[in-house]
């Protein structure tokens, strides 16, 4: 940059962006607020620049605007993800991407610096097609390595800690494969940068950034142009010159990195740095495909678990007595060294585990955590301060049964020595290891720390939590439905006693005085004789009808119907004749229409329209008692009418009638348990009907019934 152009600058405010790239923003009417140092030409004024129309600049540099200037007629047309397209100058070629926020237009030209890649080149890629995820890695940096032509190829695994382990390198005599590094080798801002899934490539490690001149008008500067404040550590391992960074991002997570590295500044074309991304993003979307597979094996095993807990619950078994069942299994699904079940005081353990007193302490600690699911690989490291004995094990993982404090599931692992590999200055000390590139790695030993539990080991303990938590609710609902079961069976069996005793009581009376005063008088006329025994033929009548209706309604409540046509018609006629003999009512008439045929068995409707044909006939009373019966079909549903002239219900009874062992206060003189209209209503339910009740006081009572057509 010239001597003019720097003094000229200060009025403006410049800013540090990438050195890869030349930069222009423009507010939303097409004017320049910034451009970036290597766009400036030689001799020229930044103010010059500044202010001046976006397209008059660069058509003076570049040919082939035609489609950006299209785009720059309407703003609005350009996606939140911006437009690309390839410009020329009297030499080169070159990208330029463009998109825009609410106020401003960003511009950012790159070199084009190598040629399409046809579709017939992408052949030679390996498919990434395996079901193991360490094969998936190492085709794809293959891959990459290919299009890239870098010196290494390799991939970082970032774990919950930001520790990071290289699992997968193209340098088959790379020595820090499986290695394990400090958080150093991942910085927080590069982690953070990664996080919001942002390539890095830095063509020259030498020279990382340079200046924008900006207007005070200018916004947030988007975060792809803001260069990186630190050189990579991990470009250290090749002493690279130049690197090309892609995040794997896997369920919304930072996974790991794709690490790109040259021994000496390298050019990559943008083309093939988004290809390089869109084959991560595969590799990323088949390594999620075979954790997702593992998770339907795991889910296929909690099934068959689940069942097997069922059986035990439906036996009467406690949630607990299931899980100490499947203590191995749920051990070694988790990939524990051993576990531990832990019920109010009581602990049941299975492999390496710690002392009952240590598995109380522990307890302890994770109930003062508002965490459901617990895990920490450091326990031991974190926590032996805490414990009189030494620990055992190294890390714990942790489930609370249905959430519940006093019942929780302890999973253990021991420990795992390993080294930690960190990148730093030179210092004195034994356990300083140089590297060939000229660089020092610090190696400590990490003790007290188990291996992590991974996605899979999480993925199981959450199934496991699922399938808990689906039969503690099962089991509540069937507990809850047996409990209202019993309520209302008591209750019924309580209504039953009462009625039983007081409605039997009558006839039984009426009975044994009748066979006491038979066999007290045995000389009495044959006259009396007949009238005793014509009583307590009655009353023995009287109890029968009584019992078997109480059992008809009770066997209603539990049984299972299988329907089919029946014809109503004639099982109409004949139960109107028996119910005019048995209610001693021969001048009630029947009217009644053809009858449409119901869907439903005859055992069951035989119950329904006896029962109301039976209370028609008993309380038609008076002089002309008629009762008329008819049916249609409307829709779906076969309408049964039953109407009679009878005594009727008062208007405030009618809400009850349905009730067991109900009897309105106009029928008290008819002889009945009030269990008719009750046993009617439950039939007419199992059908899959509904029944109504219609009635007016001493003019009579309307019955609806609505049978569905199947």
């Amino acid at each position: 940059m010239t001597e003019k152009n720097s003094m000229s600058s200060n009025s403006l405010h410049p800013i540090a962006v990438k050195a890869h790239g030349q930069f222009i923003i423009a507010d939303i009417t097409k004017k320049i607020i910034a451009v970036s140092e290597n766009l400036l030409p030689i001799g020229i004024d930044v103010n010059h620049v500044i202010g001046s129309e976006l397209e008059a600049f660069l058509q003076h540099r570049f040919s082939s605007l035609h489609e950006l200037s299209s785009l720059l007629s309407d703003p609005s047309k350009i996606s939140p993800s911006g437009r690309t397209f390839v410009i020329k100058d009297d030499i080169t070629a070159y990208y330029l991407h463009v998109h825009k926020t609410a106020e401003q237009l960003f511009i950012w030209i790159e070199e084009k610096v190598s040629e399409i890649i046809f579709s017939s080149e992408m052949n030679d890629f390996t498919t990434v097609d395996t079901d193991t995820q360490s094969s998936i890695w190492c085709q794809l940096l293959e891959n990459i390595q290919h299009i890239t032509e870098s010196d290494n190829v390799l991939v970082a695994q970032i774990f919950e800690d930001r520790t990071s382990r290289i699992i997968a390198t193209t340098d088959k005599e790379f020595a820090y494969l499986e290695k394990l590094f400090a958080k150093s080798f991942i910085s927080q801002e590069l982690y953070e940068f990664f996080l919001k899934n942002e390539l890095m490539y830095i063509p020259n490690m030498q020279r990382r950034q340079q200046i924008i001149f900006c207007q005070e008008a200018v916004q947030t500067i988007p975060l792809e142009y803001l260069p990186l404040p630190q050189q990579p550590r991990f470009s250290n391992l090749t002493a690279a010159k130049s690197t090309f960074t892609i995040p794997i991002i896997i369920n919304k997570s930072l996974w790991g990195i794709v690490v790109c590295l040259h021994r000496s500044p390298k050019q990559i074309d943008y083309q093939k740095r988004m290809l390089c991304q869109l084959l991560v993003q595969n590799a990323s979307i088949r390594h999620d495909e075979i954790l997702q597979k593992k998770g339907i094996e795991f889910d296929k095993i909690i099934k068959e678990t689940k069942k097997e807990f069922d059986d035990h619950v439906t036996d009467g078994r406690s949630l607990n007595y299931c899980l100490v069942q499947h203590i191995e299994r749920i051990s070694k699904l988790a990939k524990a060294d051993g576990v531990a079940i832990y019920h109010y005081g009581v602990i049941r353990k299975y492999g390496s585990t710690p002392s009952n007193i240590q598995i109380n302490q522990t307890i302890d600690l994770i109930k003062q955590l508002d965490k459901k699911i617990f895990k920490d690989n450091n326990f031991r490291l974190k926590r032996k301060h805490l414990f009189t004995a030494p620990l055992p094990i190294a890390g714990v993982a942790a489930l609370k049964v249905a959430n519940d404090q006093e019942h929780v599931i302890l999973w253990f692992r021991n420990e795992s020595k390993t080294a930690l590999m960190e990148i730093c200055e030179p210092l004195d000390g034994d356990n300083q290891v140089k590297s060939k590139w000229g660089f020092h790695l610090k190696e400590t030993e990490i003790v007290d720390t188990a291996p992590f539990w991974d996605e899979g080991d999480l993925s199981f303990i959450r199934s496991l939590d699922k399938m808990i938590t689906k039969t503690v609710l099962l089991a509540a609902k069937e507990e809850a439905l047996i409990n209202q079961m019993l309520i209302t069976t008591n209750n019924e069996l309580e209504m039953i006693t009462y009625t039983l005793s007081h409605d039997l009581k009558n006839p039984l009376s009426v009975a044994k005085l009748s066979t006491q005063l038979l066999l007290r008088k045995p000389d009495i006329s044959r006259e009396v004789q007949n009238e005793c025994i014509s009583n307590i033929q009655a009353g023995l009548e009287s109890m029968e009808s009584l019992i078997n209706k109480t059992v008809a309604f009770m066997r209603s409540k539990h049984t299972s119907i299988k329907k089919e046509q029946i014809a109503i018609h004639p099982m109409i006629i004949k139960l109107f004749e028996d119910s005019k003999r048995i209610n001693n009512n021969l001048n009630c008439k029947l009217e009644v229409s053809e009858l449409t045929p119901i869907y439903g068995e005859k055992s069951t409707l035989k119950q329904i329209f006896s029962n109301i044909i039976d209370n028609s006939v008993k309380f038609s009373g008076g002089e002309a008692p008629v009762i008329r019966i008819s049916s249609d079909q409307q829709d779906e549903t076969v309408v049964y009418r039953i109407i009679d002239n009878g005594i009727g219900i008062p208007s405030d009874e009618l809400s009850m009638v349905k009730n067991a062992f109900y009897k309105g206060k106009n029928a008290s003189a008819y002889a009945g348990a009030g269990i008719g209209l009750t046993l009617v209503n439950q039939l007419v339910k199992m059908l899959g009907g509904s029944l109504v009740i219609e009635s007016a006081l001493n003019e009579g009572t309307s019955v609806t019934i609505n049978f569905p057509i199947k």
